[in-house]
C-alpha cells in the first residue's frame, strides 16, 4: 500500500491493542490470507477486506458473540434476510442458510485452530478462495454455528456487489 496506513494505525495503537504488519513486498490477496492466519494469537480470526467498513460498536457485538463460545464459525449475514442472531447445531441448516455468502471473505470469522489443519497447495494459493477452505472446515468441525443478523457490515456495502464481490467473478471466472 502506498497510503499513509503505517501512521494511521500508529494513532489507532494510542487508543486499542493491535499489532500492525507490514508486508516488504505485494505478496497478493492470498498471501496476506496465510499470513494473517500464522500470526493470529487469539480464538477467532476475521479477516476484513480493505473495502469492507463495520459499523460503529461491530466489534463489540462480536466479542460478545466470541466471548465464551465453541462455535465453529460466526457468520455476518450480508443478505437482505432479517431475523434474530441465532446459534445453529445442524452443520447443514447452518451451510444451507449461509449459501453461498461463505465465500466472502469478511461475513465469516473461524476459530484460529482450523488453521493447522489445513494444508495450503499451490493450486490453492493462487485461487483467490484460499478462505473458503478454512471457514467449510471451521463450520463443520465444531458442533454448533452462529449467525449473526445484527448489523455488522454496512449497509451500502452489504450487497452482491460488496465491495467489489461479485458472485459471477467469484464462482465462474475464478
Amino acid at each position: 500500500s502506498s497510503d499513509d496506513t503505517p501512521s494511521i494505525i500508529k494513532k489507532c495503537q494510542e487508543s486499542y491493542p493491535l499489532v500492525y504488519n507490514r508486508n516488504k513486498k505485494n505478496i497478493g490477496p492470498d498471501g496476506n490470507f496465510v499470513n494473517c492466519f500464522q500470526k493470529a494469537r487469539g480464538k477467532y480470526i476475521w479477516l476484513l477486506g480493505d473495502d469492507d467498513l463495520i459499523e460503529d460498536n461491530a466489534v463489540n457485538v462480536i466479542i460478545h458473540i466470541a466471548q465464551n463460545s465453541n462455535y465453529g464459525l460466526i457468520h455476518i449475514n450480508c443478505s437482505n434476510k432479517r431475523d434474530k442472531n441465532k446459534k445453529i447445531d445442524d452443520r447443514n441448516a447452518f451451510l444451507s442458510n449461509i449459501s453461498f455468502w461463505i465465500t466472502f471473505m469478511s461475513a465469516n470469522i473461524i476459530r484460529s485452530e482450523v488453521v493447522k489443519k489445513l494444508q495450503i497447495t499451490d493450486e490453492l494459493l493462487h485461487s483467490y478462495m484460499l478462505q473458503v477452505p478454512f471457514f467449510l472446515t471451521s463450520a463443520t468441525s465444531f458442533p454448533s454455528n452462529y449467525i449473526v443478523y445484527s448489523r455488522i457490515i454496512s449497509k451500502s456495502l452489504a450487497s452482491s456487489t460488496n465491495g467489489g464481490y461479485n458472485l459471477f467473478k467469484v464462482f465462474v471466472q475464478n
